[in-house]
This record gives C-alpha cells, structure tokens and sequence, in this order.
C-alpha cells in the first residue's frame, strides 16, 4: 500500500502468452522511475539518450531512430519563428541578383525563422518548418549566395558577401539541438546504402543514381499520419512529403515530394546547395543542386 510501481517493456498480449524482457519495480519511496534516472554521487538525474528515445528540443517532442549505425530524429524540425513567404521589399531580399530572381524573408541573423507551408501554422505543427539553407546551416541569410571551395576532406570554405568567410564541417550543427547536426551527402549516402549496397545517390555533375529503394523504405506508410504516402517505413523514419518553399515566393509539392537540405553547398555555382529528395510513386532516393533561398525540411541526424 502507498507504493509506486514502474514498468519497461510492458506491452504486449498476456492471456495465453509468455511475457519476456518484463521489468517491474516497486516500493513506498520510489519516486524517480528507475528505467528513465539513473543514481550519480547519491542524485537521481536523467538517464543518458538512448537512440529511440523521444528527444525534446524547443518544446518539442521529437522520436529517433536507429538505421544501422546512424541515429535520425523521426521528424522533421520544427524550430523558429515563423516568417510569410513574399517577393518583395523590404522584408524579403533578393540576395543573389541579378543571377537568381529568387527572395529571402529569412533575413534576420538574430532569430532562427521558419516557413509554413502556404503560409499557413498548421503544416509546420503537422510537417515541419520550411527553411533556407542559410538559416538551416545556422549561417547569415547573405551566405546563401556566397561562392564556396571543396576542401576535400568533407569540409567546404564559403565566402559570404557581406559577413565573411565560413567553414562548414562534418558535423555542422546549424538549427539542430546540441549534439546533432545537418546531414552530409555522405550520411544520406550511408543511410540509402543500407537498402542497396555501394548505390550512388548524387545526381549532379552527370553521375547516374542508382539508389532505387530506399525511398520507399524511409517514406511513410498510406495509413500514417499526418500526410499519407507510398512508403513502407521500415526504418521508422516516416518521412513526409512536405513539399518546398520556392524562392519566388511560392510553395509547391504538399503531399507528392520530399525535400530536405543536406550541409553541403554546391561548389559549382554560387547560391545552390544541395538536397535530399524523394518523389512519390518513386521507390529511389537522390542529392541534387537547389536554390539556397528555396525553403526545405530539415532532418537532423546525431554526431
């Protein structure tokens, strides 16, 4: 009597069925769940991260998942203030002019700024926000014109017009919680390498994809929510299609197309970066070049 009891693992059918791997504990002074603190000098604190575990972040709840060796946040971020998408002065800029006739509204390198799909707080609750790749790498909106170098070991020097240089490295953390960061190429590449081994999934520079399954694998299933898709999940990734922020001001692909900024700029032409897409009908995943001033999802994925 006047006891507290804690369970893990405590799903699962009981009538005609053995439980395994069932931990209870029980006792009048067991105030701390012991499977979710642990004891550190006398003091019950919480326990490490477990990949699996929901993580919170800004006031928001956010499931993981292990995928090999990886651990992925299972939902896109939803971080920032949000801005309305525009093409027009003053509060959208045209940063790259006249190459690109493309606008930013995420201007303000003081505050992490997001779009909702068609301007509207309900898709970023459901989906994520939408953001430019400045403001994902947690970069001044005028980088997203900047001219940038390879450095060939992962790492890539930009040079912003206005606010100087950057080294972006293998784990930038950008808009992502502490301990996690923007995805590489190279990561994606592990992650779609799971499907199908030694599959190439850069598209630009005339290389051919050949990773034609695991975008089926990471899409969400049809009776998922919040936005249905053509997928399987088996890596419990769920992934939306969310559609995209174009740089003219509109928003396009809610409910056909998957979009998400990788770190890496394209070293090729001043203003794109490159992305991570996955189409609906399509079973293929791919990186190809944008424009930075686009606005994409955002996944976050652990160093």
């Amino acid at each position: 009597m006047g006891q507290n009891c804690y369970l893990e693992n405590s799903t699962g059918l009981i009538n005609n069925s053995n439980i395994n791997n069932l931990k209870i504990a029980c006792g009048v002074n067991l105030y701390f769940n012991p499977f979710k603190f642990t004891l550190s000098n006398g003091y019950a604190g919480p326990a490490p991260f477990s990949c699996g575990d929901n993580l919170s972040y800004e006031n928001e709840s956010y499931p993981t998942t292990l995928i090999g060796s990886q651990c992925w946040m299972a939902k896109n971020l939803n971080i920032g203030t949000k801005i309305d998408s525009n093409n027009s002065e003053p509060l959208c800029h045209n940063p790259s002019a006249p190459l690109y006739l493309n606008w930013s509204c995420q201007t303000d390198n003081n505050l992490i700024e997001k779009y909702c799909y068609s301007n509207n707080n309900a898709n970023c609750l459901n989906n994520g926000g939408l953001y430019e790749w400045a403001e994902a790498l947690g970069l001044p909106y005028d980088c997203n014109s900047a001219g940038s170098v390879n450095n060939g070991n992962g790492t890539y020097t930009i040079s912003c017009p206005t606010s100087g240089s950057y080294t972006i490295g293998n784990q930038t953390r950008g808009i992502c919680p502490t301990g996690w960061h923007i995805p590489s190429i190279s990561e994606w590449q592990s992650l779609a390498q799971l499907s199908q081994s030694s599959c190439e999934i850069r598209c630009d520079l005339g290389n051919i994809c050949s990773c034609t399954e695991a975008g089926e694998k990471l899409k969400a299933k049809a009776d998922q929510t919040p936005i249905a898709w053509d997928g399987t999940d088996i890596y419990n990734f769920t992934l939306l299609p969310s559609g995209f922020r174009n740089g003219d001001g509109s928003f396009y692909d809610y409910g056909s197309y998957a979009v998400l900024w990788t770190s890496a700029p394209s070293s090729e032409n001043a203003g794109l970066g490159m992305f991570t897409g996955v189409k609906s009908t399509l079973k293929n995943i791919k990186t190809d070049r944008d424009v930075r001033t686009d606005g994409l999802s955002v996944r976050c994925i652990k160093d």
